[in-house]
């Protein structure tokens, strides 16, 4: 549980990002349920989740979350097939560089390859 947490909080832009694609702005600028979206999110993305196996999860049954919103789980599916680093994501929330951060950097792998990348 502790390993899920960390996942969510560490990637929090990227997850942000992908969650303002798939869900009416009205619906992510709603901070209550900011959180639990992350949570979801990051199930799908960073541990390959289906949209059913989290609403079998989220069943509101003892010890375990309620049961997903329409929204969420609509998320969810929209969400399905992608992963956090998806091409669609290489915009610098992709690469997990929120708002505020510099307009351009570079990223290098071990393998000594570049690019260049801007925060959301």
């Amino acid at each position: 549980m502790i390993d899920r947490v960390y996942a969510v909080l560490r990637r929090r832009a990227a997850l942000d990002w992908w969650i303002g694609r798939t869900m009416p702005m009205e619906d992510v600028q709603d901070r209550p349920g900011a959180d639990r979206r992350r949570i979801i999110a990051g199930l799908v993305l960073l541990e390959g989740w289906s949209a059913d196996r989290i609403a079998g999860s989220f069943d509101g049954g003892t010890y375990r979350p309620e049961q997903l919103t329409d929204i969420e789980r609509a998320m969810a599916k929209a969400l399905e097939g992608n992963t956090l680093l998806s091409p669609s994501s290489r915009s610098g929330c992709g690469w997990n560089f929120p708002n505020g951060s510099a307009t351009a950097c570079i990223v290098s792998s071990a393998n000594g390859w570049s690019r260049r990348c801007r925060p959301c």
